[in-house]
């Protein structure tokens, strides 16, 4: 009987050990995005908090954000990369961090979009009220506009960084030639889109839900309150988006399995016999 012929495409590693693998390999430089993110945000409030200045320092400054913006993309795409790995048709990192700007100014063409939509709610929930029917209290415009701001949400929170990220990841890696096919097999796996419900809920929604709560007692204790929940919110947010780089880049890693071949089952013959050995 021949054996079965089975093909692995991959080693034979679970997904989760592939991916604390890649962190591990990377932890340089995922740490370095919880540091430089901080240092990008207190840079962001010291800029629009600093006073106006005679206009050489006042054009002087202005140059301060594009310097941050690009010294964040070039971390963004050092990272992705090294979560990535090697590969033969890798870029260059000038021209991956090139590709991934222009992939950022999309992404903020369709944040602008969706900010706008997130403006006209009120005016469309009470569009949709007034055309409702009267009887009808499933189209008030309380629960219509709430339904268009959750709506906006899953656009913004899931459904944009589901379709964007795994671009970002691929640019970041090999420039302008993306590999369409590889992105559209991330993007219809059900394990992307599971891992970007649950980003979405650990980095955005959960944070969100820390300052919901009213601030009571003394002013020291909801100072240290303020500050512990600021913490573990962007403990919680940054963490979510590092995750989330490492696990596009697990499933980039992976090729689709082959069917299985077995081999035909047939007796093997038998030797025939020389006439004088018989």
């Amino acid at each position: 009987m021949a054996p079965l012929a089975a093909v692995r495409p991959f080693p034979a590693v679970s997904l989760f050990a592939d991916l604390a693998c890649r962190l591990h390999r990377s932890r340089a430089w995922v740490g370095a995005q919880f540091w430089a993110i901080l240092c990008f945000i207190l840079a962001g409030i010291a800029w629009a908090a600093a006073p106006p200045e005679p206009a050489w320092q006042a054009g002087l400054f202005s140059l301060a954000p594009p310097g941050l913006a690009a010294a964040m993309l070039t971390l963004e795409a050092i990272t992705m990369r090294s979560l990535m790995g090697e590969d033969r048709r890798r870029t260059r990192l000038l021209w991956g961090a090139s590709a991934l700007l222009a992939w950022s100014a999309a992404i903020a063409a369709i944040w602008a979009v969706l900010a706008w939509c997130e403006q006209a709610v009120p005016l469309w929930a009470a569009w949709i009220g007034a055309h409702a029917q009267s009887q009808a209290t499933l189209f008030t415009p309380l629960r219509a506009e709430r339904w268009l701001e959750a709506g906006i949400w899953v656009l913004r929170w899931i459904v944009a960084p589901a379709a964007v990220v795994p671009c970002f990841m691929a640019a970041a890696q090999w420039g302008r030639r993306l590999p369409w096919r590889e992105i559209s097999r991330v993007l219809l796996d059900w394990r992307w889109w599971t891992a970007i419900v649950l980003a979405a809920l650990g980095g955005v929604a959960l944070p969100g839900r820390l300052f919901a709560a009213e601030p009571h007692g003394a002013i020291l204790h909801q100072l240290a309150a303020l500050f512990l929940r600021l913490a573990v919110a962007y403990v919680l947010a940054v963490g979510s988006w590092v995750l989330l780089l490492g696990w596009a880049a697990v499933l980039f890693s992976r090729r689709p399995t082959p069917p299985t071949r077995m081999a035909a089952r047939q007796p093997k013959p038998h030797a025939r016999l020389h006439p004088k050995a018989a």
